[in-house]
């Protein structure tokens, strides 16, 4: 869940983008023992962000 946690809280990073960073930090802190799967299907109409350019500011 902590690689998780660390990418939700980068600005910028559209959700499917995201979620193969995870991947990529999880295969890498488990020395590629452990692949987290992502399944979903997420509209393909419209980026997703949980921190966007404007949230990121008022930090």
């Amino acid at each position: 869940m902590t690689a998780l946690i660390k990418r939700m809280q980068t600005p910028r990073i559209e959700i499917r983008k995201l979620f193969d960073l995870v991947r990529d930090d999880v295969m890498a802190a488990t020395d590629r023992r452990q692949q987290p799967f992502s399944y979903g299907s997420v509209p393909g109409s419209e980026d997703f962000y949980f921190v966007g350019a404007s949230q990121n500011a008022a930090k």
